[in-house]
């Protein structure tokens, strides 16, 4: 089971120094950047770009109202109109250094006000939506569950994900308790921590009030400008993976993508590796980025690292990573790049789950041991029949996943 985990970032401008950034974001899945209404500052944008992508997280807008006083939390009159150009503008200004370093905006987040006002009026809510669209439709936008600005985005065909709160009291409707009435903000870790994975594992929150509602979890916020974040986001991660969920932002969809068209572009040793693959493309893939996180969710809560043969999924992929590590690494003793021998192990460990979790849907939601064996022996003989292959492959591999510092020598 996987969930997304994200901050609210590059606060900071001019002189003045918001959060921690620097220290938070590497143990987070997203960032939304703030975008110079309500925090921030062009450079500060810029930075803040750079740190997430080098990260390898998920970029985010966080547009806000231009109230820097009033760090975006205050109630403006603002036209849907006028919403709809400050969205824009601001989204549209993020893209670009997004662009200038190399990556892309995976999702809008609204700041604030303008978050909290969005998600009852639906006005306001289908400006945002089809700011966000239009300057990218492809974009994901986070919003509180059950909300307008849920109902809003859907309406005109946007992603979207549904965002819970770790340091926030809820109300019985659903919403946020003001920060202006007592309890709003939860400052205790360990009380964070149990409102977190009741969200998650059990689909429900506990209202301030001690009433017990439904919600919906797909990514988590930690505020990064609380005094508390860093050791939130710490205790949270550790917490999300002794249950057996893993941090992971929603931009691994963009990676398995990416990833299925470098394995279709290998040299094949049989046809029906092109039926294997073009299997996997159909059951995980076709139908979006919120269909596949679901399909995902749904397999490791039944099956997979959240399920009662939770032992058993984990005894499979640390084999078959026993295996490949010992059939990848010795190469390390003749070229030195222990870097990419262990990327190519670690990728060729999540593909083999990744095509299981195809084999388990289009089983009608069953797996056996003769899929595990067969889909494992298949992988390894496409891959590894060709010098070509693992060369390509792990060179790939390197130039785009191996940490700053390393370098690919030249033969």
């Amino acid at each position: 089971m996987k969930v997304d985990l994200n901050s609210d970032l590059g606060e900071s401008f001019g002189a003045y120094t918001i959060g921690m950034d620097k220290e938070v974001i590497p143990l987070v899945t997203s960032a939304n950047i703030a975008c110079g209404f309500h925090a921030g500052d062009p450079a500060v944008m810029q930075k803040t770009i750079a740190l997430a992508h080098e990260n390898r997280i998920g970029l985010g807008a966080h547009p806000g109202y231009p109230d820097l006083v009033g760090f975006g939390r205050r109630t403006m009159a603002v036209s849907p109109k006028d919403v709809y150009a400050m969205v824009v503008y601001q989204v549209g200004a993020l893209a670009a250094f997004a662009k200038a370093a190399g990556g892309r905006l995976q999702h809008v987040k609204p700041h604030g006000a303008m978050y909290n006002m969005a998600a009852k009026d639906a006005a306001l809510a289908e400006a945002i939506a089809q700011a966000v669209y239009d300057v990218d439709k492809d974009l994901i936008l986070f919003a509180q569950p059950g909300t307008e600005s849920i109902k809003a985005a859907e309406k005109i065909g946007l992603l979207t994900a549904a965002e819970v709160f770790a340091d926030r009291s809820y109300q019985e409707d659903g919403t946020l308790t003001p920060r202006s009435k007592p309890g709003a903000m939860i400052t205790d870790e360990d009380a964070s921590i149990a409102q977190v994975l009741s969200m998650v594992l059990d689909h429900k929150v506990t209202c301030l009030s001690g009433k017990v509602i439904p919600i919906k979890a797909d990514s988590i916020c930690v505020h990064g400008d609380g005094p508390k974040a860093l050791l939130f986001v710490q205790k949270i991660r550790k917490a999300l993976a002794e249950k057996g969920v893993d941090a992971a932002s929603f931009h691994a969809y963009d990676r398995q993508v990416k990833e299925l068209a470098v394995l279709r572009g290998l040299e094949r040793l049989r046809p029906e590796w092109d039926t294997v693959l073009d299997g996997t493309e159909k059951a995980l893939y076709q139908n979006g980025e919120t269909a596949y996180q679901a399909i995902c969710e749904e397999f490791h809560r039944t099956w997979g690292a959240a399920g009662e043969r939770r032992a058993e999924w984990e005894n499979i992929g640390e084999q078959l990573l026993m295996f490949f590590v010992y059939t990848y690494f010795c190469g390390a003793v003749y070229d030195d790049m222990v870097c990419s021998k262990m990327e190519l192990a670690l990728f060729s460990v999540r593909w083999i789950q990744e095509i299981l979790v195809a084999r388990w849907l289009e089983n009608g939601k069953t797996l056996s041991m003769h899929d595990i064996e067969e889909l494992s022996w298949r992988y390894a003989r496409e891959v590894e029949h060709s010098d070509d292959n693992l060369n390509a492959l792990e060179d790939w591999l390197f130039e785009t996943y191996a940490p700053e510092g390393c370098v690919l020598e030249e033969e």
